[in-house]
């Protein structure tokens, strides 16, 4: 496993262009002016997250379409390497 700061922000898959996630699990929307890989310096716009059977969930929107994503499988997604065709 690849060693990965805390405090770095990292593209959701399938939401490179729209949301970044943090070690700690902190997802905030990308402005313009904001690039993959820096600490987090600025006033942003993070996500809140609603509780549902004592998971953190988070509703990703593209274009008008909604998906609900539990905290623990975006942070999955994101830092532990998927083998192919898995």
């Amino acid at each position: 496993m690849k060693n990965y700061s805390p405090l770095l922000w990292h593209a959701v898959p399938g939401y490179e262009d729209y949301y970044q996630i943090n070690l700690l699990g902190t997802i905030r929307r990308i402005s313009k002016s904001t690039t993959i890989g820096e600490a987090d310096t600025g006033k942003k716009k993070y996500l809140k997250g609603r509780i549902n059977q004592g998971y953190v969930e988070y509703r990703l929107c593209v274009n008008g379409v909604q998906k609900v994503y539990g905290q623990h499988r975006l942070l999955a997604l994101t830092f532990i390497p998927q083998p192919p065709n898995k």
